[in-house]
């Protein structure tokens, strides 16, 4: 029977004898066995660690890279606006120096005549000004561009002073700055009728007195007498005609023509010409009549107007072909040798190194003119100065001798 069969199943020895119960407990241990908390925890971090720090390290060099490249795009970026600065400063100078230029260029054109005749300003007294022998004067100077304007307050009678617009270039603002400058020249204006009678009673010293205080130092002043012949001439006719009226009234009583009685006023006009300029350092200028005065103050205002332009006269060489003048002693006589030297120099084809030659062996004038009376023309003609191979030769000795000897003022001795 089956279930019979399933009852007495065969036992089958697999040979553990006495463990197989300790097999069979270590079995249920087995079935019944359960992780613990610590041993899991240990083992996922065991296997984090080498995650996370391969992943802070790659966010530290995305970061470093970042940081860098960060760097990079404002370096370029402070270059670009360095570059842009750079021009733009580049473009600022170019068009101050542009406009630098264009400033000097106008005050290089103010130095011409007609423009420094604009620049100035004439101060005319009210009564020169009004009186009707100088009415046009005031539109002659207008028409040349000089400003002139009336002086209710001159510093003396009859009296013009002038004023220059200067211009300035300020290099720091790139402007052109004006001022109005006074020129210390005066120009004073006397009627010979006036001059004549001061001149004979010797009043002209007081008024020259007043005309110097009425100017500090340092001024020029101008004194312009005008119609001093014509004056004469017609105190000469009025005497004249009034003996001619006599006689032909038949109250002359057989009287000659009235004698020339102007030459001792004209000697003593001489005589305060001369003291007014020597002794009161005044300027005289004498005109004919109102015209010649009108066109002498044009010009002096021209002469005032462009005096910076002129070089002065203490530092002028008339000579700009010697290069030094030379001091000779009156005592030692020092400096003759040199002298001599240099004079020699003036003849043409005669350089430094020939006049040279002649000086060591002619030390003065007399020197050489004696050599030629011994020697004639071989006194010079054999000489060689020093680096030279060739002598000065004859043409040379006979231009001095000829100098030295002739008696026409009118030889030439250059060829």
């Amino acid at each position: 029977d089956d279930d019979d069969d399933d009852d007495e199943l065969p036992t089958v020895d697999l040979g553990l004898g006495s463990h197989s119960a300790a097999i069979s407990s270590i079995a249920n241990e087995a079935l019944t066995w359960q992780p613990t908390s610590t041993v899991d925890d240990d083992f996922n971090d065991t296997a984090s660690k080498p995650k996370t720090k391969r992943a802070k390290a790659t966010t530290d060099a995305r970061e470093a890279k970042r940081l860098q490249k960060e760097a990079e795009r404002q370096e370029k970026a402070a270059a670009k606006a360095a570059k842009a600065q750079e021009r733009v400063a580049s473009k600022q100078a170019a068009e101050h120096a542009k406009q630098t230029a264009k400033l000097e260029r106008q005050l290089s054109k103010a130095k011409k005549p007609e423009e420094r005749l604009h620049q100035m300003t004439i101060h005319i007294g009210e009564d020169a000004l009004q009186a009707r022998r100088y009415s046009p004067l005031q539109q002659q100077l207008m028409s040349a561009g000089i400003t002139v304007l009336a002086d209710s307050n001159p510093r003396f009678d009859a009296c013009l002073t002038f004023s220059r617009k200067h211009a300035q270039l300020d290099r720091a603002t790139n402007t052109l700055t004006h001022e109005i400058r006074g020129e210390k020249q005066a120009i004073v204006l006397l009627e010979a009728a006036v001059f004549v009678p001061q001149s004979a009673d010797a009043s002209i010293r007081s008024y020259a007195k007043r005309l110097k205080d009425a100017f500090a130092e340092g001024w020029k002043v101008t004194l312009i007498v005008e119609g001093l012949e014509a004056y004469f001439r017609s105190r000469a006719n009025k005497a004249n005609r009034l003996w001619r009226q006599a006689v032909q009234e038949g109250t002359a009583n057989g009287q000659a023509a009235p004698a020339d009685t102007s030459s001792a006023d004209r000697m003593a006009v001489e005589h305060v010409l001369v003291w007014l300029q020597m002794e009161a350092k005044l300027f005289v200028r004498l005109t004919k009549n109102s015209l010649e005065t009108m066109e002498m103050i044009y010009m002096y205002t021209k002469a005032i107007a462009t005096a910076p332009d002129k070089t002065i006269s203490s530092n002028f060489n008339f000579c700009p072909h010697v290069d030094r003048s030379v001091k000779v002693d009156s005592k030692t006589f020092a400096g003759m040798r040199e002298l001599w030297k240099k004079q020699l120099t003036c003849f043409n084809g005669v350089s430094g190194d020939k006049a040279e030659a002649i000086v060591q062996h002619y030390p003065t004038p007399r020197a050489l003119l004696d050599g030629f009376a011994q020697q004639g023309l071989d006194a010079v003609a054999t000489l060689v100065p020093l680096g030279h191979k060739h002598s000065l030769g004859p043409k040379l000795a006979e231009r001095l001798h000829n100098f030295l000897t002739t008696d026409d003022p009118q030889a030439m001795t250059s060829n």
